[in-house]
Formats: structure tokens, C-alpha cells, sequence
């Protein structure tokens, strides 16, 4: 299964330098990928997602990545959240179906591991997280190449 043309494909990789020339966020490729359903490919069919295996996923990846390589960067922590929460979902364990349903909604998520202080055991963080209908995190960031795509933060890690 393929989500992404060959057409949207050769738009991504035209408009690809242009986005590493002005350092600037993927706006124009990331509304495509939402609504070509590139965001919600892993969800399970039976929530509204096409429902693809982590083969799958990563063979889109990899055309992506051929064509606009940041911006397949950027969607890649949305996707292995996704990606992960959907196989425990196919496993039986639907303790985390919000996010999944969240997604199909439109949400992005991202990790908080990614920052300074996280690589080693997660333990050693020096993030504070404060709840407040969700969670507030504080820490000192770095680029995030998926932070503009962020409607509501949910940093997961």
C-alpha cells in the first residue's frame, strides 16, 4: 500500500530546498501529508486509519525520505508514537486507544527524550512536569524539528 503519489513526491522533493535554504518549518509538505492520511498510517482500520505495519510505515519513510529527507525527519516522532501504540493496540492492550483516537483527530506528538539530559536512562531528566488538565513541561529546549506542527503539546517521554 502506498499513501503518497508519485506526484506529491516530486512536489515535496521541489519545494525541499527551499525549506533548507530559509531554515523553515515544512508547512506546505506537512498539510499534504495530513490530508493524504500519511499522519494516521498506522492506526488500526477498526479506528479509521489504514492500519499498516511497521514495514509498511517505514517503506513510505524511506520514499519520503528520498524526496524531502527533513521532512521525513519531521514526522518521524509523530509516527513512531503512533506506530508503537498502534502495535499494543493490534496486541490486545488498548490502554492507550486516546492517542490513537487523538491522532485520528488531527493531533502531532512528540517525545521529550529527545532533549538534552534525556538520552541517557530517561531517570536522569532534568524536565519538570506540572499537571494541568494535561501536563505543562519544563526544560530547556533545542530544536524540535516537528514543534510548529504542534497544535497541543502532549510530550510524551
Amino acid at each position: 500500500m502506498q499513501v503518497l503519489s508519485d506526484k506529491l513526491l516530486h512536489q515535496f522533493a521541489d519545494r525541499a530546498g527551499g525549506y533548507d535554504r530559509e531554515n523553515r518549518f515544512f508547512h506546505e509538505d506537512f498539510e499534504d501529508l495530513k490530508r493524504a492520511g500519511y499522519l494516521t498510517m498506522p492506526v488500526p482500520r477498526e479506528l479509521g486509519g489504514a492500519g499498516m505495519t511497521l514495514p509498511e510505515v517505514c517503506r513510505e519513510q524511506r520514499r519520503l525520505g528520498y524526496y524531502a529527507p527533513a521532512t521525513a525527519l519531521g514526522i518521524n516522532m509523530h509516527l513512531y508514537w503512533v506506530g508503537l501504540v498502534a502495535d499494543l493496540w493490534r496486541q490486545g492492550d488498548h490502554s492507550l486507544e486516546w492517542l490513537l483516537r487523538e491522532a485520528m483527530d488531527g493531533e502531532v506528538f512528540n517525545a521529550g527524550h529527545s532533549e538534552r539530559g534525556h538520552d541517557l536512562p530517561v531517570l536522569l531528566s532534568t524536565s519538570k512536569a506540572e499537571r494541568v488538565p494535561d501536563y505543562r513541561a519544563q526544560d530547556v529546549r533545542h530544536h524540535d524539528a516537528g514543534v510548529d506542527a504542534l497544535r497541543v503539546a502532549r510530550n510524551l517521554g
